[in-house]
């Protein structure tokens, strides 16, 4: 019997085919790629210009179909799901990315991924990594974005664990197989993903150990997954500047968070911002690099569209986002003198308020 197309991708993954070999079969014979199966290792390199020893390892991996067997029947029995880069439920963005996986494994809901933002850092995250992701993620994830991150301790947990917080969506792409899921420690929080309406994925067989290098090919993905990166602490040789400069090389926005001069953690996203990374200093600056504006703000735990707000004072509408007295001068047209008047009055009516970085925002 045929194999479908989606399960000889699934079959030339499982075998070790790089996601550009990959790519090349599927762009060479399209739907005629049950071809491969029935083609010698010369004829293989013939007709598509692969190397002789690649083609002929190809050819020798096909051959045997017991490894896709017992893969498919572990997918059945965990009912987990899969996508491959020829089936239309693939993510549009992660397709376009240089050489692409050709698999990816996942349990959850993978339309959440029409609408992603980034977050990655230390896994030796401090207090001030955990404040910064409090000030960051929720409003995003309130706003309707899916926070991506790697599932990994520090930077990563805080991300999801923000999101869930505020029963936002949130997605975990892991360096390991879906039943190896790592770390261990993190179980419980992968299946609170799933249930609250975000995915775990992976590009990795079931089985796969969490090898050093799959988390450099997670770190792609995660680029790869989303239109920004935001970088909230990072050390000078850390996992998080190579999904930072994976998504550069893919064109997309980086940011990063800057920190104390005198924490390791931040010198990484200083040498960012030095090479021409987006200051974050608030969630406007997010929203600004997306190109979105100030689409969305909170206002009492609960999303509000901020016209909502303007037609009552136009100074809480622009504070639902924490902003700086320069901001404000700028968005507001106040003059310096008068804008200072009726800051201090809406302070002194508890509207507004000065947070610990002294950016002004509503406190309504």
């Amino acid at each position: 019997m045929q194999l479908e197309i989606s399960t000889i991708v699934l079959h030339l993954s499982l075998i070790g085919v790089s996601p550009r070999v990959c790519a090349l079969l599927i762009n060479h014979f399209g739907d005629r790629l049950h071809v491969v199966y029935t083609m010698t290792g010369v004829e293989l390199a013939i007709e598509t210009g692969i190397s002789p020893d690649n083609a002929e390892k190809i050819v020798q991996g096909l051959s045997d179909k017991v490894l896709l067997h017992k893969e498919l029947y572990q997918i059945d029995r965990h009912e987990i799901s899969w996508v491959t880069l020829v089936d239309n439920d693939y993510p549009e963005i992660l397709r376009h990315i240089h050489a692409p996986p050709p698999v990816l494994y996942y349990q959850g809901v993978l339309s959440v991924l029409s609408k992603t933002i980034a977050f990655v850092g230390s896994r030796k995250a401090d207090t001030y990594g955990q404040q910064v992701v409090n000030e960051l993620v929720p409003p995003l994830a309130q706003a309707g974005f899916a926070c991506v991150s790697g599932g990994a301790l520090g930077i990563d947990s805080m991300v999801h664990k923000a999101a869930l917080q505020v029963q936002g969506i949130t997605v975990a792409v892991l360096g390991s197989g879906l039943l190896q899921p790592y770390p261990a420690s993190n179980k419980e929080l992968f299946k609170k993903i799933i249930y609250s309406g975000g995915v775990v994925m992976s590009p990795f067989c079931l089985s796969a150990a969490p090898l050093p290098l799959n988390f450099l090919a997670r770190n792609r993905i995660i680029a790869g997954l989303c239109p920004a990166t935001i970088i909230v602490q990072a050390a000078s040789k850390s996992g998080a500047l190579v999904t930072a400069r994976h998504a550069l090389h893919e064109g997309r926005e980086v940011g990063a968070v800057p920190g104390s001069l005198f924490n390791e953690l931040s010198s990484g996203c200083h040498n960012l911002i030095a090479q021409g990374a987006r200051l974050i200093s608030n969630v406007n600056d997010i929203y600004e690099l997306l190109g979105v504006g100030q689409r969305y703000a909170l206002v009492s735990g609960a999303k509000k569209i901020v016209n909502q707000v303007r037609e009552r004072d136009p100074l809480l509408a622009l504070c639902l986002v924490p902003q700086t007295i320069d901001d404000l001068i700028i968005k507001s047209g106040f003059p310096y003198d008068l804008l200072q008047e009726r800051l201090w009055q809406l302070q002194v009516e508890g509207r507004i308020e000065q947070n610990m970085i002294g950016l002004w925002q509503t406190s309504e």
